[in-house]
Parts: C-alpha cells; structure tokens; sequence
C-alpha cells in the first residue's frame, strides 16, 4: 500500500502558487493558498524527517505491522470502514501520532514581507520554500540558505522555473558567512531548525549546547550586522532558543498561525520574535 501523499500534479501547483501572487498580504490568516505548491516539490522530503526518539512517518508506513494500527486508527477516529478512508484521514492519523514538520503557510511570510516592507530577504534556514515562494510571489530579492543538501531538488524545481534561483554549493560555514557578510538586507525572517525536536539532514551537532554557541547564536550575530539600519528581524522558534539571542535588544512578539507542528504537542498558533534596528 503506497504512503498516502497528496501528490499535487504541476497544474495543481501552477494554479496554487498563481492563487498566491493574488492574495491580499495585508492579512496573516489561516488561508491555505501556497500549500500545494510548496508540496509539489516538498511533501516527499518531509515525510522522511524524524523527530528525536520516533521513526519518520514514512519509516513507519513501510512496516507492515505499524501501518496497520495507523489504519485501525483511522478507522476508530474517523468511524469508517478501511474501505472509506481517504488519504487526508490517514495523512491526519500519521501526523497527529508521528509528528508533522514546522511549516509555514506561504500566506505567513506573505504578510510579513508586507508588514516590513521588504525589499531584500535574508533566510539564514530556508527549510521547506514556503518563505522563499511567498517572496518570488511578490518579487522580492530573497536569499536564504540551508544545511540539507537533499533540499536542492525543491530549491531547483519550485513552481516557478524561470524565476532566477542561483544554488551556491559550498561548506555551511562558508557560505553562510559569505552571505551574511558580502550583502545587506532590510528584513532577516526565519525560524532555524528545533534541535531537540526535529531531526534535521545536514546540521551535524551532536548537542544542544553545541547548535547554540556553533550555529545559531554565531548565525545570528553576524546577519544582524548586515541588516540596514531601520531594517527588521523576525524568528520563529521557542522561547528556550530565543533567550540565547539576549544580545540582539528587546524582541517584541507576534502571533502566527501555523500548518503543523505535532512532535512537540500541537498548538494553532506560533510565536514570531522581531524587532527594528535602530
């Protein structure tokens, strides 16, 4: 029995990603607009990310005996028969029971880029396209940078083809300071991976205390040093992360909705931490 994927085909994602570049950015609502195309190229991948101390939903899929309680599942929450069940019952058992990847809304960052004014976007994590697809949906210069190298293939076939995406190929550390240092932006928007709950290709920290003092805190550092003056930063992650950033000023709070984040309880809404730079 294959994995339960939307599988979005390219007209889906066309017709998506154009519903997009008409939607009003004035707005950060719960609007679904972007998804599938993000999910065109991405929704495979993410089905392979693990959360720390649990098999991906694909790994537990493939197990005969696993995919059958993910059934049984459907069938009790749901009151169906197995014949009945749709994908999306079982995509929801999967993520509700598995854990599903923090993913943007393209809406999400839509809003932000309006909210800010951006001109210039700097992404020091990139993730899943949904930033960087809101941002060509505006035409919007955008930068963003990630460890995973199995991400190139949704970087290189986002929806939009003729758009001018440049892959840079070189170690972590390299190019994201080469980045950082050699351009200036007026808004850095991200939300850097959650060590201890998503296991992600490509960081290669063995310990929390590592991830901060090599990645995260360094990261941020040297990209607030080449955000313009009367520019803005905006993250998303937890709290616990947040306070290792004390050196940037006081961070002001917004909320955001989000699509999914089951691995570490679920919730409808995150936090977006920002500031301007004076």
């Amino acid at each position: 029995m294959d994995y339960p994927y939307k599988n979005p085909t390219k007209t889906d994602a066309i017709y998506d990603y154009q519903k997009l570049v008409e939607f009003d950015a004035s707005t950060m609502g719960h609007s679904r607009v972007g998804i599938l195309a993000c999910d065109y190229v991405f929704e495979k991948l993410r089905s392979k990310v693990s959360y720390v101390g649990r098999q991906s939903k694909f790994e537990v899929w493939k197990n005969p005996d696993k995919r059958r309680k993910v059934l049984n599942y459907a069938m009790k929450w749901y009151n169906k028969a197995e014949s009945e069940l749709t994908k999306a019952n079982i995509r929801s058992v999967l993520d509700f029971n598995y854990g599903s990847v923090s993913n943007f809304r393209p809406a999400v960052p839509k809003y932000i880029y309006h909210r800010f004014k951006a001109m210039s976007v700097l992404d020091p994590s990139s993730g899943w396209g949904n930033r960087m697809l809101a941002a060509m949906s505006m035409n919007i210069d955008y930068i963003g940078v990630d460890s995973n190298k199995k991400l190139r293939y949704g970087y290189k076939n986002c929806i939009r083809p003729l758009n001018p995406i440049q892959i840079l190929r070189s170690s972590q550390r390299r190019i994201r300071m080469l980045i950082i240092k050699k351009y200036s932006y007026n808004l850095i928007f991200t939300s850097p991976p959650y060590f201890d709950i998503e296991r992600y290709d490509g960081m290669g920290y063995v310990d929390k205390e590592t991830f901060l003092d090599d990645y995260f805190i360094p990261t941020f550092r040297n990209a607030y040093k080449s955000l313009k003056t009367g520019g803005h930063l905006a993250i998303n992650c937890p709290s616990e992360m947040i306070k290792h950033l004390s050196f940037l000023g006081n961070l002001k709070k917004m909320k955001m909705p989000i699509s999914h984040r089951n691995g570490g309880g679920y919730a409808s809404h995150e936090l977006i931490y920002w500031l301007k730079k004076t």
